[in-house]
Parts: structure tokens; C-alpha cells; sequence
């Protein structure tokens, strides 16, 4: 024989124990994903850009803004002339030369 008192408690019961429930999965997938504790270090930054002939203001704003965040690791710039005439590789015979005007 079942009173009302019995099956009320049975309920009850049973309502604590799936509340029980709900909270220990909520407090157990609530927790953030354990950090390790020396994580590994950054790849080798290895790839660089050439600028020639770019002004030295826009190198600047060009490593600050975008090659520096994106991992680049060098940039190449122009050498510096006391001439007005640009460095450029040319080929004679196989073998590359700068024609500067002191050669």
C-alpha cells in the first residue's frame, strides 16, 4: 500500500536526483580545458620580403602593419646609392653584375 505521503516523497526524490544530476554535468563542462603548463614554443619565423625600392616610410608602415603580425621575418630593401642610377642585376655571360658607375 502506497500512501500519497510515499509516492509525493518518491517524487521528490527522484526530482533532487536529476537536479543533482544536471548541476554536476553543468559544473563539470563549465570548467575551461586545462592549460598546459610550459606550452610549446612559436615555429621559427623563416620567410622574408623583398621592399626594393620602396621609400623607408612605407617599409616602416608595411613591417608594423601587416608583415610583423603575419610572421614575415626579414625584409630585403634596396641598397642605399649616392647615385641616380637604381641597382639592378644584370647578366653578362652567365655571371650577374651590378652596374654601378664606379665599375
Amino acid at each position: 500500500m502506497n500512501t500519497n505521503a510515499q509516492r509525493f516523497s518518491r517524487k521528490i526524490g527522484g526530482a533532487l536526483l536529476l537536479m543533482a544530476a544536471v548541476l554536476a554535468f553543468l559544473l563539470i563542462a563549465g570548467q575551461p580545458a586545462p592549460v598546459a603548463a610550459n606550452p610549446p614554443p612559436p615555429p621559427p619565423r623563416t620567410v622574408f620580403v623583398h621592399l626594393f625600392e620602396w621609400k623607408w616610410t612605407d617599409i616602416a608602415l608595411e613591417c608594423e602593419n601587416f608583415l610583423g603580425p603575419k610572421g614575415f621575418s626579414a625584409v630585403q630593401v634596396s641598397p642605399t646609392s649616392t647615385s641616380t642610377t637604381n641597382w639592378s642585376p644584370t647578366t653578362h655571360g652567365g655571371r650577374a653584375t651590378n652596374p654601378s658607375p664606379s665599375t
